[in-house]
């Protein structure tokens, strides 16, 4: 049948405990008692392609490189010669930072549209970074919310910025309460989350419910 064995005199594609060959399986390797490792080392780097030559179509060819301190994934043109998507997926071997769309991930994550050479701070974790517009987008069902919670180690959800898809309303929790609402007709309410008016301030006492107008210099 043509398969090569080495260290087995029985060559065979079938897989342990299973019923069968893996189809198509062209190179094989197995350890029945420890953990099989394929790896490949090169002076300037290592190279993985993964091509479909069924058609001459540039999303066919996957590419997964080791190269200085970094290791990414792009694709390839049909002849190589030159990078259809460069950067698609990357990480930094020393840092673990991975980046989508940049070689230099700086944080955690970052997603890079093009280079907006912009700063971030210290304690950022996720960078979404482009030189036009820059936008997150939070998708939802119909009828449902779309959230940004903030928590701690002792409390999930203290602080929320929500949107409910259902009443096409927003809302904005601090201390795990509804503190300003603003429905879908653009009324704010503070306090309460029925406002009848442009903005309603509700409490439960005159002295909660009060706007206050302080002078800078004076302090009253």
């Amino acid at each position: 049948d043509g398969n090569v064995g080495i260290g087995t005199t029985s060559p065979a594609l079938n897989v342990a405990g299973g019923t069968g060959d893996i189809a198509g399986t062209v190179l094989h390797i197995k350890d029945t008692s420890a953990r099989a490792d394929l790896t490949l080392e090169g002076q300037t780097g290592a190279r993985l392609d993964l091509i479909d030559i069924t058609g001459g179509s540039n999303t066919k060819w996957g590419r997964l490189d080791v190269v200085s301190d970094i290791m990414k994934f792009t694709s390839v043109n049909d002849n190589a010669a030159a990078y259809n998507k460069d950067n698609i997926l990357v990480m930094g071997l020393a840092s673990g930072n991975v980046g989508i769309g940049t070689d230099s991930p700086d944080d955690m994550l970052h997603v890079m549209a093009s280079d907006g050479s912009a700063l971030w701070h210290a304690n950022s974790y996720l960078n979404v970074e482009s030189s036009g517009h820059t936008m997150i987008s939070v998708g939802s069902g119909t009828t449902s919310l779309g959230n940004i919670m903030f928590s701690d180690s002792g409390r999930d959800g203290a602080g929320q910025i929500r949107y409910d898809h259902n009443v096409d309303s927003m809302d904005f929790v601090t201390d795990g309460s509804i503190q300003m609402f603003i429905s879908a007709s653009g009324n704010v309410g503070i306090g309460t989350t029925s406002p009848q008016r442009q903005l309603v301030l509700y409490g439960t006492a005159a002295s909660t419910t009060s706007i206050q107008f302080q002078n800078a210099d004076t302090g009253t």
